[in-house]
């Protein structure tokens, strides 16, 4: 591999296994020389890492308007932030986490001592998903930083500007020989699969996460599964209106929903529906000015740096950002061309007579920009799907008994 930072699969011609043999050999040499084992090199990393969230916010902005028309308040909420704060904890933390735990010794080894040393693994594969494409790419790589491994990451093709930046800037502002990022899609990260590693870091769907684990186990190399799942929500006669439903349309809102712990399905008992549903309507089309104020007043907490998402970032734009959950659903296709993608499936749905008079808020599309307003996964059809009498919910003791409840949907 060349000595630079960066391999890329997509721009610099094929990339097969081996090309990916040849990288791991490259980094797994870097890693044996030592240099990555000392605190000095992690923490000149790390701050490394804060710079870059620092200094190239606006490029970093501009990226992910290309992919995903996100709100510049929710780029800081979700994207440059969270990365910086995680650097800066983890560089922080170095010390503590490095040094030896004292444990106690059993009676075969007195009088040895004992103590717990944390190393590193070694070689680490990352893998990042689209929806969040900076922080899901950037905190594992944190993780592994600090650690004392070297990294391989490979950000999702599904988010073309953002690991094209990513190639772009990381060499920059971490150490290019230990850290390499590889772009291109399914047959790189098959090819980066058919390789021997000695962590892998995956973000994304199970049906993936599935291949990830089953090359892994070829080699024994353990693996770090972070993948989505259903999150359902149950409203009864009890709650506080007040507070669930904010935080039931803050998560279904943020990132356009396109997040894991977006709650994909509501249910609600049957005596309170109207109510819940008055109040999700209300807080749905409210106007953005408390979200802004509170931003800037958090923004001003003396533990971030000056510069780094300034308030700028709560002007909105029409149509983009108007409403800052705004955004635009990622595909239009699947990889399977003849399959309608996330896009296409919500808009065959909002746009369907049969379920338009039951959608109480938002429901608007653009296909030229894949954009869906207020009511992409918050259209709400209201008794669409007619009652349940029965659910299991995790973290809800077993089985709810709902005697008449209406469910509404908030992902289609």
């Amino acid at each position: 591999m060349p000595g630079g930072g960066v391999s890329e699969g997509s721009n610099g011609g094929s990339f097969g296994s081996k090309e990916a043999a040849e990288l791991v050999a490259s980094v797994r040499e870097v890693f044996r020389s030592g240099r990555t084992r000392s605190r000095e090199w992690r923490e000149a990393q790390l701050r490394g890492i804060e710079r870059l969230m620092m200094d190239e916010e606006e490029a970093i902005f501009a990226a992910l308007a290309k992919d995903l028309k996100r709100s510049r308040v929710e780029n800081v909420l979700c994207e440059t932030v969270q990365v910086y704060q995680s650097a800066r904890q983890s560089a922080s933390s170095l010390r503590k986490w490095m040094k030896p735990e004292r444990v106690s010794t059993n009676f075969v080894n007195v009088p040895a001592r004992s103590e717990i040393v944390s190393e590193p693994f070694g070689a680490v594969l990352i893998f990042a998903a689209w929806n969040m494409p900076f922080l899901l790419s950037l905190d594992p790589l944190i993780g592994a930083i600090a650690a004392g491994n070297v990294a391989v990451l490979k950000p999702s093709e599904l988010a073309p500007a953002s690991s094209a930046l990513l190639a772009e800037l990381l060499p920059r502002y971490v150490d290019k020989e230990a850290v390499r990022v590889v772009q291109g899609g399914a047959d790189v990260a098959t090819a980066l699969l058919e390789s021997r590693w000695d962590k892998i870091f995956f973000t994304g769907g199970a049906a993936i996460g599935r291949r990830v684990l089953a090359a892994a186990a070829k080699h024994l190399t353990p693996v770090a599964l972070e993948l989505g799942g259903k999150n359902p929500a149950y409203i009864d006669s009890s709650a506080d209106f007040n507070i669930c439903v904010k935080r039931i349309a803050f998560g279904m809102c943020v990132n356009a929903g396109q997040s894991c712990l977006s709650p994909d399905y509501v249910l609600v008992e049957e005596s309170v529906a109207d109510q819940f549903t008055d109040h999700l309507r209300r807080t749905l089309t409210r106007s953005t000015a408390r979200i802004r104020s509170r931003v800037r007043t958090w923004r001003a907490s003396p533990r971030l740096p000056a510069g780094l998402g300034c308030t700028r970032c709560c002007q909105t734009r029409p149509r983009e950002s108007t409403l800052w959950w705004g955004g635009r659903r990622m595909r239009t296709r699947t990889r399977d061309e003849g399959t309608p993608g996330t896009w296409a499936r919500l808009h065959a749905v909002l746009s369907d007579p049969a379920r338009r008079e039951h959608i109480v808020v938002g429901g608007e599309t653009d296909e030229a920009t894949r954009y869906v307003g207020l009511g992409r996964l918050h259209a709400l059809l209201a008794g669409a799907t007619g009652d349940v009498g029965r659910l299991e919910l995790s973290g809800v003791q077993g089985h709810a008994s709902i005697p008449s409840a209406e469910t509404w949907p908030c992902d289609f």
